[in-house]
């Protein structure tokens, strides 16, 4: 499957609540990043790529870049001699041929690719494909290096900015019940749009309140942690494929009434090509979102709505308490008329769990303006 791969530049927001949880628990191995890859991500897209080739176990990975950055790749561990480190194009049909400068020597990567010796250290341009060979020549990490381009953010101005944890204990409270047979697809509302899985799904609710109608965009931006979809060093959880849905009253024992709207993957509704070309200025941070995240434009009258955060796939409330996941959480932003937000009280008690140490529910800043993001379609590996 083809996915997107968008970059976000946000503005402080009117009303930014922080919400952080810890998951954690044993039982459910979470799914590892490639071996032998570590990295980080910059604010302005540039990353750092560690790779050990004495712990690689032929897998594959991929790296998301700001056109015009390049990526540092660190090499340690024995690689295969001269046939260490395989250089090539990654994708005929993106722009430029890709390539690496080593000691200040730029080398530029060719559809056919071609062996050398791995380096201890390089830089790498977009649309670059990289083999990492161990020696013996039997295991590898392929990663692929590819470009996001500049597009517009919705219409209108950012009035909300919100992180939602989802709780590491799932029980009556924090557990609604999709209908249907135990995994299979059904539509949240009778939407085709707001496809989920039936089954259980740990969710967490949020009170947004508006004070005009008017046509308003609600996307998800950013996951904690990224996942392997998102970034080379990434691993696999359920917060790595988030669903929003938003009521004008929700009830969690019967979650197919009163849909506003919602959405599984941001490309179901359009969005994965609606928003390509067109450049704006970046202001604030940056981020890389996939088309596994929500994105949805519904028009409101003004009022006070419940936006449900959960996750595609369904787990059972035994599965869930028994899962080692790592803590989860994902922002998303509310884009509409100018004016038109105000922070709402959730409606739901705030248990002690939801609010780190020493951090309380704020409003933060008064700066709405505009940003960009970036979208690239990757191409299937």
């Amino acid at each position: 499957m083809n996915k997107n791969l968008i970059r976000w530049g946000a503005v402080t927001s009117a009303a930014l609540v922080a919400v952080g949880l810890s998951l954690t628990g044993a039982g459910v191995a979470v799914a590892a990043p490639a071996a032998g890859v570590t990295g980080t991500l910059a604010a302005d897209l540039s990353s750092t790529i560690n790779v050990d080739c004495d712990a690689v176990t032929s897998d594959s990975a991929a790296v998301y870049m700001a056109a015009g950055t390049t990526a540092t790749v660190n090499i340690t561990g024995t690689c295969d001699g001269t046939n260490g480190l395989f250089l090539a194009t990654n994708n005929p049909l993106e722009p430029g041929f890709g390539g690496i400068t080593v000691g200040g020597i730029h080398m530029f990567a060719s559809s056919g690719g071609g062996s050398m010796t791995a380096p201890a250290t390089m830089t790498v341009d977009p649309n670059t494909f990289l083999q990492i060979v161990k020696t013996g020549g039997v295991d590898w990490v392929k990663i692929a290096f590819s470009a996001v381009d500049d597009s517009p953010n919705p219409m209108g101005s950012l009035g909300e900015s919100t992180t939602l944890g989802l709780s590491s204990t799932a029980s009556a409270s924090n557990v609604m019940t999709v209908p249907g047979t135990i995994g299979s697809i059904h539509n949240l509302g009778g939407d085709a749009t707001c496809q989920i899985q039936s089954g259980e799904h740990v969710y967490a609710p949020y009170a947004v309140s508006v004070s005009a109608s008017g046509e308003y965009t609600f996307r998800v931006v950013t996951t904690d942690p990224l996942t392997d979809a998102v970034v080379a060093w990434g691993g696999q959880f359920p917060i790595g494929d988030p669903y929003v849905a938003v009521y004008s009253t929700f009830d969690p024992n019967n979650p197919d009434s009163n849909i506003v709207g919602c959405n599984d993957d941001g490309d179901d509704n359009g969005s994965g090509t609606e928003y390509l070309g067109g450049t704006s200025a970046t202001i604030g941070h940056t981020y890389l979102v996939e088309d596994e995240f929500p994105q949805f434009v519904k028009t409101l009258d003004a009022g006070t709505y419940t936006l449900v955060l959960t996750i595609y796939g369904e787990y059972s409330t035994a599965a869930w308490n028994g899962a080692s996941f790592p803590a989860q959480s994902a922002s998303f932003e509310l884009w509409g008329p100018e004016g038109a937000f105000a922070l709402a009280d959730t409606g739901f008690a705030t248990p002690s769990w939801v609010l780190p140490t020493g951090l309380s529910v704020v409003a933060l800043g008064l700066a709405i303006g505009m940003a960009s993001f970036v979208l690239r379609r990757r191409a299937n590996a």
